[in-house]
Parts: structure tokens; C-alpha cells; sequence
């Protein structure tokens, strides 16, 4: 493996990530490693019947995740992604 070790987590918003991203700020501290907070969204199937004014803003939605995992960061940088799509695509 070539260059700094990087730790790879999904940010979804509920508790089980945010502990999954306690343990990897953890992990990263003791490894030297970065992490990457990554989320993803789509719209869902059916949403096309919806007008788009009364459609939630998913990508605002996702962003807004990743911004609150950035700031518990614990002081090493944690990076991010927002993905559109499938989670088999994204």
C-alpha cells in the first residue's frame, strides 16, 4: 500500500454510523490513518407523481450529514463525499 492509510466509513445520520465514525477517528489516531465520510442519496421510486416543490431536498439532506460528521472530526481532518444514486452505483 502506497501513502497514508485511509479509513473508509458510511455517514448515514443514525447512531450506528456516528459510532462507526467515533471508531474510526479513533482507529485513525492510533494508525496515523485519514478518514472518509461518505454518504449517498437518491430519490425514491414513485417520487416522479410528486411535484418537485414538495419533494424533501435529499441532496441538501445528505450534505448536512456529512457536514455534522466532518465537525466531530476530533481534530484529524475527517474528509467526505456526497454520492447520488443506487448504493450498488454509487
Amino acid at each position: 500500500m502506497n501513502g497514508t492509510p485511509r479509513i473508509v466509513v458510511g455517514v448515514d445520520g443514525f447512531e450506528s454510523s456516528k459510532a462507526a465514525l467515533r471508531w474510526a477517528i479513533h482507529q485513525a489516531k492510533l494508525t496515523g490513518a485519514v478518514v472518509d465520510a461518505v454518504t449517498a442519496w437518491q430519490i425514491p421510486a414513485g417520487s416522479a407523481l410528486i411535484p418537485a416543490a414538495d419533494l424533501p431536498d435529499y441532496q441538501d439532506d445528505a450534505r448536512i450529514i456529512l457536514t455534522e460528521a466532518e465537525d466531530d472530526d476530533q481534530g484529524i481532518g475527517v474528509g467526505g463525499a456526497v454520492g447520488v444514486g443506487q448504493d450498488d452505483e454509487t
